[in-house]
This record gives C-alpha cells, sequence and structure tokens, in this order.
C-alpha cells in the first residue's frame, strides 16, 4: 500500500505542477499575444498608433481583461478616435472544437468614441475604411457566437464641421443576448437593451422576455416616425453615386432573441436565432443618378410597404409576408451606346472617386457571399407607370402606364413556381397584360401574353433594318412567353 501511496503522490504532483505551469505560461504569455496583436497588427492594418494600458488573463476560466484602449486620432486632431476604460472576454472551450471564436460573455465598460465630419462625405475614420475596403475579402463566411454582450457608461461625441454643430450621444447602455451563426449553447443572462442620451435627451429601449418559453425567448421593439432619409444619407461614411431628394421612413419592428434548445425524443436541437420581424413603410420617396449635376430620375414611388414575416440575418434568410407599392414611375433609358441606366447605376452606386485609389498589384475579389434565401408570400404593385427612352434609335419615348400587378408564393429557397399576374396600358397604343406560373431558383417559368390595340408604328423602327417601307396599323396578340435560364443567360 505504500508503494501504491507514493506513487498517486507522485501523479497529484505531475499534475499540479502541470496545472500550475499552464496558469502561469497562460497568465504570461496570452497578455503579450493581445499587446502585440493590438499594438503591432492592428496599428498596422488601421494605420493608426493603437495602444494599451493593461492586459492581464486568467488561463483556469478563459477570461481576458483590457485596460485602457485607445486608437489615435487623424493627424491634426487632439482628441483620440476611441478610447476604452476596460473590457472583458470571457471564452469557451468551444472555440478549440469549433476553430472559431465562442465567446461566453463581452463586456465594454467606458467606451468613448470621437467622430469628426471633415467634408460631406468625409469623416475622421474613413481612411481607415478605405484601407479595410482595399483589402483581399475572404472566400468564407465569418464563424462566431458572441452571447452576453454589455455596453456601459459609453459615449459617441460627433463634430460636423460641415455644418459647425456637434452632438453627443451619452450614457450609453446596451444589452444584446447573443449574436451567432454556429450551432453553439450557452447560457444567456442579458436582456435585449438600448438607452442613452441623445444631446442631454434620455431615450431607453427595453426588452421583454418569455421566462417559461423553453428558449426563453427575448425581444425589443424599434420605432421609427418620418425618419428623413435624405437628411441622414447626407452623413453616410461612403459617397453614393446617386442623389435621394426625398423620402421618408416609417418603421415597427421587433429584433428576437431565441436560445439554442437541446435535443428531446420528440425533437431535434435548435440552434440559437436572431430573428427581425415587424413592418418598415418608405413614403414620398425619389432617386436620381448619377450624382450632381447629370442626375437624372430614377424611380420615385408614392409608398412602398413590407411586411417581414421573419429575417435572420446571419443565416441568411427572408420571408416577406406582403410589399405593396403604390404609385411608382420608373424611368428605363437606353443611350446611343445600348448602355441602359439601370445598368450603369447598378455597377457603380458608390462614387469610387473618394474610396481607396485602385491598385494593379491588388488581389482577385472574393467570390460573393452566397445569397439569401427569400420567400416572397404576396406582392402587389398599383397605379404605377414606366417611362421607356430609347436613343439608340434616334429617339423613342413610351410611356407605360396604370401598372397593375400581382405576386406570389416566389421562392429563391427551394424551385418552386409561383403565380405571377400584369396588366398596364400603353400610353396612346393599347395595353398589355401577362399571367401565369414563375419560379426563381431556377429562373423558369409560363407566361400567357395578351396584346390589345397595339400600333405597329411602335416598333416600325426597330425592324428599318430588315424592312424597307413604313408599318402601320394596330394589332391584337395572344401567346405564351417561356422563361428560362442557360449558362449563357436567360
Amino acid at each position: 500500500m505504500s508503494w501504491l501511496g507514493s506513487r498517486w503522490r507522485r501523479v497529484g504532483v505531475v499534475v499540479a505542477s502541470l496545472v500550475a505551469v499552464f496558469g502561469i505560461v497562460g497568465a504570461l504569455a496570452i497578455p503579450a499575444a493581445v499587446r502585440w496583436g493590438l499594438e503591432t497588427v492592428a496599428s498596422r492594418e488601421l494605420g493608426r498608433t493603437v495602444r494599451l494600458d493593461d492586459v492581464s488573463a486568467n488561463p483556469y476560466t478563459l477570461r481576458v481583461t483590457l485596460k485602457g484602449l485607445s486608437i489615435e486620432g487623424q493627424p491634426g486632431e487632439s482628441a483620440p478616435l476611441l478610447t476604452l476604460r476596460e473590457a472583458s472576454i470571457n471564452a469557451s472551450i468551444a472555440s478549440l472544437v469549433r476553430l472559431a471564436p465562442v465567446l461566453e460573455a463581452v463586456t465594454v465598460d467606458g467606451l468613448t468614441v470621437n467622430i469628426v465630419r471633415l467634408d460631406p462625405q468625409r469623416f475622421s475614420f474613413s481612411d481607415i475604411v478605405d484601407r479595410l475596403q482595399a483589402k483581399p475579402k475572404s472566400d468564407e463566411p465569418a464563424r462566431f457566437s458572441l452571447n452576453n454582450i454589455e455596453v456601459r457608461d459609453s459615449a459617441v461625441n460627433f463634430d460636423d464641421r460641415v455644418t459647425g454643430s456637434r452632438h453627443a450621444l451619452s450614457d450609453i447602455r446596451i444589452g444584446i443576448p447573443f449574436m451567432a451563426n454556429l450551432p453553439v449553447h450557452v447560457e444567456t443572462t442579458v436582456q435585449p437593451a438600448l438607452a442613452g442620451r441623445i444631446n442631454g435627451t434620455p431615450f431607453e429601449l427595453k426588452g421583454e422576455t418569455l421566462p417559461f418559453h423553453e428558449s426563453l425567448e427575448s425581444s425589443v421593439a424599434l420605432k421609427l416616425d418620418a425618419f428623413d432619409i435624405p437628411r441622414y444619407l447626407a452623413l453616410s461614411p461612403v459617397q453614393p453615386n446617386f442623389e435621394v431628394p426625398a423620402g421618408k421612413l416609417n418603421a415597427d419592428l421587433r429584433v428576437t432573441f431565441r436560445q439554442a434548445v437541446a435535443a428531446t425524443k420528440d425533437r431535434p436541437a435548435q440552434a440559437a436565432q436572431t430573428l427581425v420581424s415587424g413592418t418598415f413603410e418608405v413614403t414620398g420617396f425619389a432617386l436620381s443618378a448619377p450624382a450632381g449635376a447629370t442626375a437624372a430620375p430614377l424611380v420615385a414611388w408614392k409608398s412602398v410597404r413590407v411586411s417581414i414575416e421573419e429575417l435572420e440575418p446571419l443565416q441568411r434568410r427572408l420571408v416577406l409576408s406582403d410589399v405593396v407599392v403604390d404609385e411608382a414611375s420608373v424611368t428605363v433609358v437606353r443611350d446611343r451606346q445600348g448602355s441602359l441606366n439601370w445598368l450603369r447605376f447598378a455597377q457603380q452606386p458608390v462614387d469610387a472617386s473618394n474610396g481607396a485609389a485602385p491598385t494593379s498589384d491588388r488581389k482577385p475579389a472574393a467570390a460573393p457571399p452566397a445569397p439569401f434565401a427569400v420567400t416572397l408570400k404576396h406582392a402587389a404593385v398599383r397605379d404605377s407607370r414606366v417611362r421607356y427612352v430609347d436613343e439608340s434609335v434616334g429617339r423613342f419615348e413610351q410611356d407605360v402606364i396604370n401598372l397593375q400587378a400581382e405576386a406570389s408564393a416566389l421562392t429563391t429557397a427551394r424551385p418552386d413556381q409561383g403565380k405571377v399576374k400584369l396588366s398596364a396600358d400603353i400610353k396612346d397604343n393599347g395595353s398589355i397584360s401577362l399571367d401565369g406560373d414563375l419560379g426563381l431558383a431556377p429562373l423558369a417559368g409560363r407566361l400567357k401574353y395578351a396584346g390589345r390595340g397595339v400600333r405597329l408604328v411602335a416598333v416600325a423602327r426597330y425592324l428599318a433594318n430588315v424592312l424597307n417601307g413604313t408599318l402601320d396599323g394596330t394589332s391584337d396578340v395572344d401567346g405564351v412567353v417561356e422563361v428560362g435560364q442557360a449558362d449563357a443567360g436567360l
């Protein structure tokens, strides 16, 4: 027995020594690695000096605490861009299993951000944005699980030198139960919340929790009333290559957090979810492009109302229960070279002249992320119009008026087909209608077409190369439009 006892004592001494060495090495190595990552790597990547007063780590609880973090402001600015009194991060051992960050708690205390607006679309952090945008993007989406996120006693100071005004968002308190796209179960204790003061005026959004629900579902409501889109678009850090002279946003949204639920014999496991639901409406909206003296109308509408049944942004899933467009006006222009104004807008919605300068040695762009899986249960377009101008055949103009459309059961999540119905009058030139089935993934469908009283003179100029003569009269046409997608396009 003495031999056995002596052996176990030696084993105990070895285990205790290993635990002690692990603690000592971790307490020294982790802070050194964090300091190097922030003061050396982050400084290089941001193009600004990053300083850290103190960092400590407890390798047994996987807790790291930062104190006195700062990021310097632009040259000539006395105030730093960012300061942080203290932050603590509790990692999970699941990070090693998932090979991705899994944090059980993140607490930020005393964060202060100082923003200076230097020009209409240039801010004191714009150079950082330019540097980060110039870097190649990863092909793989980031995977993470951040839980129990709390921000306390923080502030954002905004110095608008364009208008000569100052604004302060102070006493900020934020609670986020989790943000995750990894199926990891972590107990959450933080309730959704947002509170603070805007220029001294307090505001507060409180969350609600269903304590007896399996997932301890909690949610917070967000309401906006007559939010002025042009006013706040002018504060964008990116210079848009379009103009929005008018538009108001009303929103009544709810953000819901559901914890992961373990599997039972009657039900499979359910991953954690962050969901957005509710409605928003944009009224009196107008958009022109490109920005500047040559801006021309693209689209305007009286009202667009969207009802969101479920938006799961981290899982790239969207279900819309209803979309209603009232009195929209769309302008389509084909120039003399055959280029469409909408394609030019889509190719360059942002003014590249104010961003990072392109470089010849930049790596190829990464593959785009997977598209959202979108389901549209119902949509309607009422009393709308399309103005078509074609300068490639002289100057051809045609207005499509009294446009009415309806769609249902459209989705990109499955190869199902929904219903589409459209009717419109061609101003002083008859009417057209489409009615049938259409699928989006892949794009395919079969639609019945009917044209009544369509004047042939409208298409005569498109047949000038093959028709030596004049063409006039009206036509009534019935047919079927087959829609399909091939490797080379439609």
